[in-house]
Order: structure tokens, then sequence, then C-alpha cells
């Protein structure tokens, strides 16, 4: 199901002009997580498409209702969190998969409708002391703006964070927002790079 989905958005992706910047940094997002900014349902699969292996992604409780997505959730390695609280059941899965290996991709607004950067990518990032690689995604909610000539599908990926700048900070509330801000802060700055 993964392949196939990517298989999909390649194609997609192709149609819409794709233009990635920063992708010799991909090959390198073993282990990490992967931030971006959320302005469509499209992000997760043109994320997970660029990255030459599979990678998890965090997917709010409420899509795993619908049986038939659910199944499709889980064959693509999404896992369940619960928005608005802390999620311990998510962190420990979280935690399982990147003590594995694995890669996890984290959108810090937690939602596309929101503007309001959540704590929990920088939860993430402090306790489980991973570097981050930030990228901008543009355009991947304007598919026929895009198939037809008027944009070009954008993404573009920075330099990582890595954990040593942050692994003197202390596990507060704080700190969590003080890092996820920072996190997006890192992201905004890639849109004029591409």
């Amino acid at each position: 199901m993964y392949d196939i989905v990517c298989f999909i958005c390649r194609i997609l992706m192709f149609l819409m002009g794709l233009r990635l910047t920063g992708r010799e940094h991909l090959a390198k997002a073993t282990n990490c997580l992967i931030c971006a900014n959320h302005i469509s349902a499209n992000d997760p699969p043109f994320i997970g498409t660029i990255i030459p292996f599979k990678v998890n992604f965090l997917a709010k409780i409420e899509l795993f209702r619908n049986p038939l997505m659910a199944k499709i959730l889980w064959k693509v390695k999404a896992i369940p969190i619960r928005r608005g609280r802390i999620d311990r059941r998510a962190l420990q899965e979280v935690e399982k998969r990147l003590a594995q290996g694995e890669s996890i991709v984290i959108f810090p607004e937690g939602t596309r409708k929101s503007n309001k950067v959540k704590a929990g990518t920088g939860k993430f990032a402090l306790e489980m002391k991973k570097d981050i690689l930030p990228i901008y995604i543009e355009n991947s909610n304007d598919v026929l703006g895009c198939i037809f000539g008027k944009k070009n599908l954008r993404i573009t990926v920075g330099d990582f964070i890595k954990s040593e700048s942050f692994q003197d900070m202390e596990a507060t509330k704080e700190n969590y927002q003080l890092l996820a801000d920072e996190v997006m802060k890192k992201i905004n700055e890639l849109k004029d790079r591409n």
C-alpha cells in the first residue's frame, strides 16, 4: 500500500511541476524527526514520496474512525494521536519507532487549519534527542492550479537542526513550546529558498 501511494503521488507531483530544493538532505533523514508546514491533506503523502525510504506519520485519531481510511493509514505507517492533550500511547509508539531507527513526519501546527504551533514537536525532540529535518511545502493545496501551469508544487528541504543544539534544554512545557516555535521558524525561513 505504501509503495502504491508513493507511485500515484509521483505521477501527481510530476503533473504539478514539482520543484524540489535540498534533495541531498533526504537520504540522511534516517532516525530523525521530519517537520513540515501543513496546508493540505496532500502534504503527508507528498513528503513520504520524496523521502527515499519508508517513514512514519502522526495522524489525528479522528481519521482512524473511518474503517477504510484506518486500514490505509495503518498500511502507510501512520500513528494515531489525540490532539489537545498529551497522548502517552502515541508518545510511546513514536519512541519505539525511533528506537528502531525509523523516522517520524510531524506537522508542528498539528492541523492545516491552524496557525498556532503546538508544543508536541518540542516535546518529541527534547525527550527523544533526535535531529530535526525542516521541510517547507508550497501549493500542495492547489492541484489544478499547478497542473494547468499557473503555479508549481514546491518543496524545500532545509539543513538539519542538530539535537546537540538543544540537548541542554530542560524538559519543561515552556521549553517544549520554545523549541516547537523555533522549528516552525526554521521551516518558514525555507520559503524564500525555492
